[in-house]
């Protein structure tokens, strides 16, 4: 496991404060979701966390290979995208 420290902006921190939540506890979980780690808050988290990953381009930026929502997510994933209103980008194969 890597361990970094990075800033977090006040109005994260006061929106955990008001949950009583500790920040790093929302930043450990949705990275649990993302990676489908142990723990996990649930299939739709799961879907959700990589939707968002995928919204904002982390997943085709780096030129890897690699899909970032498994092929038997895609119908779900595209089914919510279009629930929300949004789409779902396309990555180029190469």
């Amino acid at each position: 496991m890597t361990i970094i420290q990075t800033p977090i902006p006040d109005k994260f921190a006061k929106m955990c404060q008001r949950h009583n939540v500790p920040p790093a506890l929302v930043i450990q979980q949705f990275i649990r979701d993302l990676c489908h780690l142990e723990g996990t808050s649930g299939s739709d988290e799961r879907l959700y966390a990589q939707l968002y990953y995928e919204r904002c381009g982390y997943a085709f930026s780096a030129g890897v290979d690699e899909d970032i929502v498994p092929a038997r997510l895609n119908e779900p994933a595209d089914l919510l995208a279009a629930m929300a209103g949004i789409a779902r980008p396309v990555r180029k194969r190469k």
